[in-house]
């Protein structure tokens, strides 16, 4: 069983919910508990398009409507073992913030879940990357490329590797343009990450890299899944190339996806919303909760 929440009620999740669900077969929907504000979602898929769902219905009020009160929810049946995993539509961060801390639904997870680190991976039909940095101003990326940080995010790569058992080497990009070119700009190449890549050689991890970010994406399908820098270093490319690409959370207790992009306000209401990134990361859950 899994659990998948709306999202942001003036946004476009409970319409993609809703649509995504009834295209799934009803073998799946009876694996699935559908948390949030429920009427908006009926606004566009009838009960018996949902032949099978379970439903917990949030209520009224800001935290409901918010999507904050369906993550809560969703966590509270986690821990009760209900659930192996959950799939999140999109909430809006500074609506959220208004009720509670909240830089994203990857932060408040972990610290809902009471782990220390997670990770966010993102998967797609053409190539996998893993994010070394995530929500940060650029002017901070730098100081957070540390020798540390290099080894946890590889030996997550390494982990991830051999869960799909795909036999292809992490790849890793660098920092800097042209990766640095051996220091000359920028020294977070030579100081950190080539140092942590062979570090990780000698304990047996098939990695290459780092490599330049405007050429290592043009051979993705090469690797088992790419290291990126920082968040707007490999997304954009990601994205562009397979909009149903699917957000996955490393490091929980269960295992969480979503789809790659937000409320979209300006599209909202109106129908016209693609579910298929949704269904895409429904069906991803479904994958990675029985591994």
């Amino acid at each position: 069983m899994i659990g998948v929440t709306i999202g942001d009620i003036q946004g476009i999740g409970p319409e993609v919910v809703g649509k995504a669900l009834a295209s799934l077969e009803k073998s799946k929907r009876e694996e699935i508990i559908v948390i949030g504000y429920l009427p908006v979602m009926f606004k566009y898929v009838n009960e018996k398009e949902l032949e099978g769902v379970n439903f917990i219905d949030t209520g009224e009020g800001e935290e409901s409507f918010s999507g904050l009160l369906a993550i809560e929810r969703a966590i509270e049946i986690a821990k009760a073992g209900k659930i192996k995993g959950i799939c999140t539509a999109p909430v809006n961060k500074a609506r959220v913030s208004n009720i509670v801390p909240f830089v994203g639904h990857t932060e408040f997870l972990r610290d809902r879940f009471g782990v220390d680190r997670v990770e966010m991976i993102f998967l797609s039909r053409y190539f996998n990357i893993i994010l070394a940095t995530r929500h940060l101003p650029v002017k901070e990326i730098s100081k957070e490329i540390t020798l540390s940080r290099m080894r946890e995010v590889i030996d997550t790569s390494w982990e991830f590797t051999q869960v799909i058992k795909k036999e292809l080497p992490i790849g890793i990009c660098g920092l800097n343009p042209h990766a640095g070119e051996t220091g000359k700009i920028g020294r977070e190449e030579v100081d950190v990450i080539i140092p942590a890549v062979q570090e990780a050689r000698d304990r047996g991890v098939n990695i290459i890299g780092p490599l330049p970010a405007d050429t290592i994406f043009r051979k993705g399908e090469h690797f088992s899944i790419i290291i990126t820098m920082y968040h707007d270093q490999g997304l954009p490319v990601l994205k562009r190339i397979d909009p149903n690409c699917v957000n996955l959370t490393w490091g929980l207790p269960v295992m969480r996806t979503s789809p790659p992009h937000g409320t979209a306000y300006d599209i909202a209401g109106k129908g016209i919303a693609d579910h298929n990134p949704m269904k895409e990361a429904i069906l991803s859950l479904f994958r990675f909760s029985v591994l």
